[in-house]
C-alpha cells in the first residue's frame, strides 16, 4: 500500500510501483461520502480495495468513481471495483461514456462498464468537487478540482501554478 494525504480531503493511491497509475479518493461532502478519480489499469484491484477501506471502513461511503477519460490504463480496474462497491455511481463525460459502455479506449479494449452519471455540460459540480471538461492532443478529458488541488487524470505534461497542487497519474507537483 502507498497511501498518501494531499489534503486534509484527498488522498492519492499511488500504484507507480506496481506498473499502474496513480489515482486519487476525494471526501465529497460533509457525511463522509467519497469519490475516486480513476481506477488504474486493473493490476492493482486489491492494493485499490485495501487503501480504499483503510479510509472509508465502509463500503456504502465510496459513492462515485469517476471516469476522467477512456483511456484504458486508467479504467481497466473499474469492472473490480464496481463489483465490489455496488451502491457506486459510475461518473463519465458524455463525450466518452459511450465508448466506456463498449469497452473502447484509446489504446485498446477492456470490459464494459455502465455508467450511471454521465455530464453533458463542460463544467459541472458533484458535492464539493468541480468537474470540467478539456481536450487534449486527440481526445477530452475531465479536471477535477477541489481546494486549490487539480487533478488531471490522464494528462501526465503539467506544469506548476501557483498556489496550487496539480496531480497526474504520475504524481502531484506544488508550487
Amino acid at each position: 500500500m502507498s497511501l498518501a494525504r494531499i489534503t486534509h480531503d484527498i488522498f492519492e493511491i499511488n500504484l507507480r510501483y506496481i506498473k499502474d497509475y496513480n489515482i486519487y479518493l476525494v471526501r465529497v461532502d460533509d457525511d463522509n461520502n467519497f469519490a475516486l478519480i480513476n481506477s488504474g489499469n486493473g493490476n492493482g484491484i486489491n492494493y485499490i480495495i485495501s487503501d480504499i477501506m483503510e479510509i472509508l471502513k465502509r463500503k456504502d461511503k465510496l459513492k462515485y468513481i469517476i471516469l476522467t477519460t477512456n483511456d484504458e490504463r486508467l479504467v481497466n480496474g473499474t469492472v473490480g471495483l464496481y463489483n465490489i462497491f455496488k451502491s457506486t455511481y459510475i461518473v463519465s463525460h458524455k463525450l466518452y461514456s459511450t465508448k466506456l459502455r463498449r469497452g473502447e479506449g484509446i489504446n485498446g479494449n477492456f470490459s464494459p462498464f455502465p455508467i450511471s452519471l454521465e455530464i453533458d455540460e463542460k463544467c459541472a459540480e458533484l458535492g464539493r468537487i468541480k468537474l470540467r471538461v478539456v481536450k487534449s492532443d486527440k481526445s477530452f478529458h475531465m479536471i477535477v478540482s477541489m481546494d486549490k488541488v487539480l487533478i488531471t487524470g490522464a494528462i501526465v505534461n503539467i506544469s506548476p501554478l501557483k498556489g496550487y497542487t496539480v496531480c497526474s497519474i504520475e504524481g502531484c507537483i506544488r508550487e
